[in-house]
């Protein structure tokens, strides 16, 4: 695990759970009891915030297709983002890109070209 990738666990854990104990009625494990019993009550309440963390592309921009049934890249990121719009914060963990090479670059660059050009732009990204 990168320094990175622990510093944003420490951060996003205690704010996941601070918030998500604040939205039920009972602790942390009501709402999740609530849903066994009343699909219902798997539709979130107003003041719940959604956010969508991503991070450690690591200059793939999409998938390799060495296996089937792979899934991701910046296309795939996209029309998710562009097809769930309810985030209220959208963070990238960072590791965009590996290496100093040219192409390195190149990624790193198309990469934020994707992430800062779409309609609906990430809050933050790690370096």
């Amino acid at each position: 695990m990168t320094l990175r990738s622990a510093l944003l666990l420490a951060f996003a854990l205690p704010t996941l759970t601070t918030t998500l104990t604040q939205c039920g009625t009972g602790g942390p494990d009501a709402g999740t009891a609530a849903m066994a019993q009343d699909p219902a009550a798997a539709v979130p309440p107003a003041d719940r915030m959604h956010l969508l963390i991503s991070g450690a592309l690591s200059g793939r921009l999409e998938p390799c297709g060495c296996a089937s049934g792979q899934l991701g890249g910046l296309a795939r990121r996209m029309q998710h983002i562009g097809v769930m719009r309810n985030y209220d914060l959208l963070l990238e963990g960072g590791d965009l890109a590996e290496g100093t090479s040219e192409l390195d670059v190149q990624k790193l660059l198309t990469t934020n070209t994707v992430l800062f050009g779409m309609e609906r732009q990430y809050d933050a990204v790690g370096v």
